[in-house]
């Protein structure tokens, strides 16, 4: 995934990211896109219960820097 990004392409491919690529997404968009992201969650999903630990953000139901990997 890190030559993924390092070359322009997208971490996301034909299955999205959900645990797996879920650490690379904050590289892939920036620091900036990533927190427009975790807000843009935060104010829809504000008990955090949709798929919760996906796309890297944090939840209240998934340990802070658990992974599959």
């Amino acid at each position: 995934m890190s030559v993924t990004i390092s070359l322009g392409g997208a971490v996301s491919h034909h299955h999205g990211v959900g645990f797996l690529r879920g650490r690379w997404l904050r590289p892939a968009l920036g620091e900036e896109a990533f927190a427009v992201l975790g807000d843009l969650k935060a104010a829809l999903d504000p008990a955090g219960v949709l798929n919760p630990g996906k796309l890297g953000l944090p939840s209240p139901f998934v340990p802070a820097g658990w992974s599959w990997s």
